[in-house]
């Protein structure tokens, strides 16, 4: 990169910056807005406490994940291990699912639970669900056998024992070693059983078996989010595009990440940012040309609040009706109120909106 080039990406990553910057002017209101919103959502979908005596004839399952990874890996995880607890007859242990790190700076207390998410009617048909308190009466605290499905991060194990223990009160020993085995062995007398990030295995840890794979295509066909975010965002995709068919485009900048405000950009990252503008404009003239060839007359972008910039080339690439977040106004739709300042909740709807058929 010459030094014109580097002047220029500095130019540039202080003017996405600062245009950021206008993102948390009303902080405050948001931030009431939030608390407020989480205050009614906990209340009205509290978690039912399974309240029943220690029984040995139960059988439990606690799937581990914490690799600092965003929601959607979490839930490919969750949809593992429901598949994993169905074909086990085993009653799951509900996680917490937390916000991607570059979207929050407190994991810990933004994280949210199964009920918060998904449709709980729909899961409590699959599979029997526990919280944490219930799965720590039963199994005291503890997994009697771990599975796990490789063993070269154990810098990894010791953040998961922390992470599990500060979170969930849940002591973990991870075995040693190479005992790998998989849920198509015979564990059936381990009362409570653990799975080390379940899409980590491959194959996966139920094995090839049939009867796992019809259980998980009925996950994926009828693991729904909460209903009542699901009916935001159907009103949203109804309304988009004047009802007309639309393009929807789910844009994630990796490398702008670690430049999101407040955080500094590094020199070598200012230098990706510059190489990732140049391929961006090449995208968007790209994506043009597949709408037109295609007689798409809308374009929705899912973007996150530190990549706006992408709009703009966008727009300089002359793509027709670009459509973002920006332009979903809340007086059209009454509950979206209480979700569009929820960045978790957002991006729930917005999966929605690009997935909708």
């Amino acid at each position: 990169m010459t030094r014109e080039q580097n002047d220029l990406s500095k130019k540039d990553a202080l003017n996405v910056t600062l245009s950021n910057a206008t993102v948390t002017l009303e902080e405050k209101t948001v931030q009431e807005m939030k608390e407020a919103k989480h205050s009614e959502i906990r209340t009205s979908i509290k978690q039912s406490e399974k309240v029943s005596e220690v029984d040995p004839s139960r059988r439990y399952l606690i799937y581990i994940h914490y690799d600092l990874t965003g929601p959607n890996v979490q839930y490919g995880h969750f949809r593992e291990a429901l598949v994993s607890a169905m074909f086990t007859n085993r009653s799951l242990m509900m996680p917490y699912f937390w916000p991607i790190a570059s979207h929050q700076e407190n994991l810990q207390s933004e994280g949210r639970t199964v009920n918060e998410t998904f449709d709980m009617a729909k899961l409590n048909k699959m599979v029997d669900l526990i919280t944490p308190e219930e799965y720590n009466r039963q199994c005291n605290h503890s997994i009697d056998v771990l599975l796990v499905g490789k063993k070269e991060q154990p810098d990894l194990w010791s953040r998961v024992v922390l992470h599990y223990r500060n979170v969930y009160d849940i002591n973990i020993t991870f075995p040693e070693g190479e005992d790998l085995h998989t849920l198509a062995e015979d564990f059936s007398s381990v009362r409570c059983l653990g799975i080390l990030t379940p899409n980590w295995w491959r194959p996966p840890p139920y094995g090839d078996s049939p009867n796992a794979y019809k259980m998980f295509v009925r996950s994926v066909e009828e693991l729904d989010i909460l209903p009542e975010v699901k009916k935001v965002a159907d009103q949203i995709t109804e309304n988009l595009c004047d009802g007309k068919p639309y393009l929807a485009l789910n844009w994630r900048n990796k490398s702008g990440e670690a430049c999101a405000p407040p955080r500094p950009c590094k020199e070598e990252q200012i230098a990706y940012l510059a190489e990732l503008k140049k391929t961006a404009e090449s995208g968007a003239i790209a994506i043009r040309k597949f709408m037109e060839e295609n007689r798409l007359s809308c374009l929705y972008v899912a973007v996150p609040f530190y990549s706006k910039l992408f709009l703009r080339i966008l727009k300089d690439a002359n793509v027709p009706n670009i459509i973002s977040s920006d332009d979903i106004e809340e007086t059209k739709y009454p509950d979206l109120k209480k979700y569009k300042h929820d960045n978790y909740y957002w991006s729930l709807i917005e999966q929605e909106i690009c997935l909708s058929k």
